[in-house]
């Protein structure tokens, strides 16, 4: 994962802020959504495919970068309450962009043959450790702190004996705890593409939404956020084909 950079210029009376990469677009939309909550509940919605309707959402919570320890640190997460079933549901969110370099995404089929393959940096390894923890929450949470994982997930070497543990951390302990009370997730992942997705057959895949960046650029320009807008510009300066996110 790229580490965001963000230029600050200012002036007497302006502050410019330019997010580098995924992450600083991610950042940015978390911005435009702490200024505005109706902006928040309509993203929401849109990530989520309008499987639940904006006007549904409510009580929102969002954790950036948040540590799951062995289970990965999700770009973001989104805790919301679904006011048309009173369920608390949370939203975890991985992102991709189009790099240059050997670990640039390019399609969801050859993303999932280096999952196979048990390359660990992989974006559907990462939500599907997620999947993973929410599936095993209980043995996460007791005594012992660990899950045996499946043979599926368990990607890296170096975790000995099939264990990922989620740690003694008292912030993550407080996390695991609010996780106890969702009743719903879901599992997002913001991509350049996703060719190839109807020819896997993937129980991870399958519970997995796909959006593009391109999708995410004509909402913001639909809903004016200029924040997002000037970050989609600043990551393609050129204005082409080669730019950083898709």
């Amino acid at each position: 994962m790229k580490q965001s950079r963000f230029v600050r210029q200012s002036t007497a009376d302006t502050i410019t802020v330019n997010g580098y990469s995924e992450r600083g677009i991610i950042n940015a939309f978390v911005f435009s959504c702490m200024q505005n909550v109706q902006i928040a509940k309509e993203w929401i919605a849109f990530l989520l495919e309008n499987q639940v309707s904006a006007e549904n959402i409510n009580n929102i919570s969002m954790y950036v970068e948040q540590s799951l320890s062995d289970f990965g640190d999700p770009d973001l997460m989104i805790k919301f309450k679904n006011s048309s079933n009173g369920n608390e549901s949370l939203i975890f969110v991985e992102a991709k962009v189009k790099t240059w370099s050997k670990t640039k995404w390019k399609n969801c089929q050859k993303e999932f043959d280096k999952f196979e393959k048990k390359q660990s940096s992989n974006l559907i390894q990462q939500l599907g450790l997620k999947i993973e923890l929410v599936n095993h929450l209980g043995d996460a949470q007791s005594e012992k702190g660990y899950l045996i994982m499946d043979e599926k997930i368990r990607c890296d070497k170096n975790i000995e004996n099939k264990k990922r543990k989620t740690g003694n951390s008292p912030i993550i302990k407080a996390i695991l705890n609010i996780f106890s009370s969702i009743k719903d997730f879901y599992y997002v992942a913001i991509v350049p593409n996703y060719s190839g997705k109807e020819k896997i057959n993937s129980d991870i895949i399958s519970q997995i939404q796909f959006i593009t960046w391109e999708k995410l650029k004509d909402f913001a320009e639909c809903k004016k956020l200029t924040l997002v807008q000037e970050t989609f510009k600043y990551n393609n300066p050129n204005n082409d084909d080669k730019g950083q996110i898709y």
